[in-house]
């Protein structure tokens, strides 16, 4: 059967945030551009979507209008257009900022129980810093320094602008978009997947804080008066297991504290590197008991 060859696409895309404090924040605009390997630009589009009137430091970088995302729809109502727009075969992903648009697209799917879009995107920014020294990281300041013109009132000016920043480089360098792509390397790639875990560890990370603050409701008493300090693995890399951990010692009335040197025991995670394990060491015979996480599940509580 003949087969048909089938065009690359680019598809350039960027968004807005109307709140963005800490690891909460309500997108309210996803924009995108869909040109051909010629650079042509055969579609532009604009999502809205529905979000808080910005305020703070958020009304004075937020640059679309309120009007137009005030009714808008609510996230899960578009979200099918934007995991579309992010999913298409054939097609070369580029970005200005993807990884804060990533976390954006992160957070929104975490308040709504979604699953993670999956997408690799080309930073424009690791483009342009592999063919030119680059004094800003603003797309105008980049645009003025190749002559591409910029106006800021252009609908979807963003994303049409880092096709024509491809567009200026590829033809200085006489070279296909695959060929400057592949000069740049992997290392001009964000994976969606890699900032999708970052980010959902940051907020793994803020719920153990609750145990470290107190805030969390404890339960009997037996730990009372105990003090508690765990190896760094268990607020990261095996931080489901930290969870256990503090909720074990919220639950029998103990405390817990990342200072090492207030605690009255310290549980290793097995690893003779770990910084913390080596504060506890220097502390005196006797002040500090080390154990492990399996230890401490069976720990004898009239001792």
């Amino acid at each position: 059967m003949l087969q048909i060859a089938t065009e690359m696409k680019i598809v350039a895309f960027d968004s807005e945030c109307s709140r963005d404090i800490g690891l909460y924040c309500e997108m309210c605009t996803f924009g995108y551009a869909v040109a051909n390997e010629s650079f042509n630009i055969e579609l532009s589009k604009q999502i809205f979507i529905n979000a808080s009137k910005p305020t703070g430091r958020s009304k004075k970088f937020c640059r679309t209008d309120y009007s137009k995302f005030k009714n808008a729809p609510r996230y899960k109502v578009v979200r099918s257009q934007i995991e579309s727009a992010l999913q298409k075969e054939d097609t070369i992903y580029v970005a200005h900022s993807p990884e804060v648009t990533f976390r954006y697209l992160c957070c929104m799917d975490r308040r709504n129980n979604l699953e993670p879009i999956s997408c690799k995107v080309f930073d424009i920014h690791s483009i342009v810093r592999n063919y030119a020294d680059i004094p800003s990281y603003g797309l105008s300041n980049i645009a003025k320094l190749f002559g591409i013109p910029y106006d800021s009132k252009e609908s979807n000016v963003d994303v049409k602008t880092c096709i024509r920043i491809l567009q200026y480089i590829c033809k200085e360098e006489n070279l296909s978009i695959e060929g400057l792509l592949e000069m740049c390397g992997k290392g001009a790639v964000v994976d969606s997947e890699v900032v999708y875990h970052s980010t959902l560890l940051k907020f793994k990370q803020e719920r153990l804080q609750k145990y470290y603050d107190g805030k969390m409701p404890s339960g009997s008493k037996e730990l009372e008066g105990k003090v508690f300090s765990m190896a760094e693995s268990f607020e990261d890399q095996r931080i489901e297991i930290g969870f256990r951990i503090a909720d074990f010692i919220n639950h029998h009335g103990g405390k817990l504290t990342r200072k090492v040197s207030e605690s009255n025991f310290f549980i290793w995670d097995g690893n003779i590197d770990s910084k913390r394990l080596e504060s506890a060491n220097l502390m005196a015979d006797g002040t500090i008991r080390i154990l492990t996480a399996d230890e401490l599940f069976m720990m004898n509580f009239e001792r």
